[in-house]
C-alpha cells in the first residue's frame, strides 16, 4: 500500500502502519482516530443531519432548548419533502440516523 491508497480495513491501515516502522505514522494515525471520533459524537450529528431534513440546521446547542422549542423550529424549517410530517416524528429520525451512525462508528473502533 503506498502512501496515496486508501486502506480497505482498519486492520489493512494498521498493518501498513506497523510495517512502516514509523513512529511519526502510528501518532498521526492515532491522533486522526480521535479526531474523528470526537466529531462523531451523537450531539455532534443531529445538527449535520437536521440539514438533510431542514432548511436550516437544528442549533448545536439543542441540548438546552426545550423539546417544544426544537418542535417549533423543525416546524418552521422543514423542507418541503418532509411537510407532511410530523415535526416530532421528523427529529425521531434525526436521532434514529445520528445513533445509527454513533454506534457504527464507535463498533469499528
Amino acid at each position: 500500500m503506498s502512501l496515496f491508497n486508501t486502506p480497505e480495513s482498519k486492520s489493512d491501515l494498521q498493518a501498513w502502519i506497523k510495517s512502516t516502522n514509523e513512529p511519526m505514522a502510528t501518532i498521526a494515525a492515532g491522533m486522526t482516530e480521535q479526531y474523528l471520533l470526537s466529531q462523531c459524537e451523537f450531539n455532534k450529528l443531529i445538527p449535520v443531519i437536521s440539514a438533510q431534513f431542514l432548511t436550516q440546521s437544528i442549533p448545536d446547542n439543542f441540548n438546552d432548548m426545550e423539546c417544544h422549542d426544537i418542535y417549533d423550529f423543525i416546524e418552521e424549517h422543514v423542507e418541503d419533502d418532509f411537510e407532511h410530517m410530523l415535526p416530532e416524528t421528523i427529529f425521531e429520525c434525526i436521532e434514529n440516523i445520528a445513533s445509527d451512525i454513533h454506534h457504527k462508528i464507535r463498533r469499528a473502533k
